[in-house]
């Protein structure tokens, strides 16, 4: 009886504790109110595409996890958005730095970067930062990477890229939850979004042509989609890039294929707005940007970013 005594005396200090996150529903009459007045629709650092914008947004606190086979361009998509946010911090630990910046100085300059273009780049880059860091990093030096990115450095945003480089066990669901749940919470903490970029299972994913569920086919713990604020696939229309190849060589392909997009983006799961849509995306390959389908724009108009 003593040990079941001890229990609810220590209940009773830990509810004493925890008194002080309990607030009357009055106490959130501004905010409510304001909530109200702006109506459930994005507010936030927006996509480059305007078709998106009633859809999905990127505010402070939230984290966003992005998915997509090997080599779909999720990676660039995320860039691309990087820059028009004016820069963040970009761990890409599966990158060397030169690679990651001069594909996002393709993207700045609308072609295939020349030296003097890298150097204009830079320039405008001031906002930018890169993680200098290859292969696994410990899951504790990413949580303080964000804490400090957010705090030292003022940034909004910062990618991880990707969460099979964050020290995890293959397979180990559990530790894979767990440390998603600690980014969720720092991102939230710190006040900074957080993007993590994750692979999928090719498995049954690359027959999923309308991307709808998509999110289930995320290697690793199925937690991870559900913990975080949103959730975008991209998926690039590789049976397009066959055809295109028959049409080059001379063979025949089908026409109906050539014209459909060359990318899709899928907001699978969506937390604060409820909506999930797909997008389609037209792809230049000498810039690596991604365009909604018409007239091909920069970057950023700014001088920099």
């Amino acid at each position: 009886m003593k040990i079941v005594t001890d229990d609810v005396d220590l209940l009773k200090f830990i509810g004493r504790q925890q008194s002080q996150y309990i607030r009357n529903a009055a106490d959130f009459r501004e905010s409510l109110c304001n909530f109200a007045e702006g109506g459930r629709k994005p507010s936030g650092d927006l996509l480059p595409w305007k078709k998106t914008h009633d859809v999905i947004d990127f505010q402070p606190g939230r984290t966003t996890v992005w998915a997509g086979l090997n080599k779909s361009g999720k990676s660039l998509v995320v860039g691309q958005a990087i820059m028009s946010w004016g820069g963040g911090v970009i761990a890409s630990l599966e990158m060397h730095p030169d690679e990651t910046l001069y594909r996002m100085a393709c993207q700045f300059s609308m072609q295939a970067a020349t030296p003097r273009d890298c150097e204009r780049f830079l320039q405008a880059s001031s906002g930018l930062w890169i993680y200098n860091k290859l292969g696994a990093v410990d899951r504790d030096r990413i949580l303080g990477l964000i804490y400090y990115s957010a705090q030292e450095l003022g940034c909004k945003h910062i990618v991880v890229d990707s969460l099979m480089k964050c020290g995890l066990g293959r397979d180990d669901y559990d530790a894979e939850k767990r440390f998603v749940e600690s980014m969720v919470n720092a991102a939230r903490d710190a006040g900074i979004h957080v993007h993590l970029i994750c692979h999928m299972n090719k498995a049954g994913f690359e027959h999923t042509d309308d991307l709808i569920g998509a999110r289930r086919f995320i290697r690793g713990a199925g937690e991870i989609s559900d913990m975080a604020d949103a959730c975008i696939v991209i998926a690039r229309n590789r049976r397009k890039e066959i055809e295109i190849e028959k049409q080059n060589a001379g063979a025949n392909c089908d026409q109906t294929i050539i014209n459909e997009w060359d990318a899709l983006l899928r907001v699978d799961a969506n937390r604060h707005y409820g909506e999930e849509r797909t997008f389609g995306l037209s792809y230049d390959t000498r810039s690596q940007l991604y365009h909604d389908g018409g007239i091909l724009r920069a970057v950023s108009s700014s001088s920099s970013f």
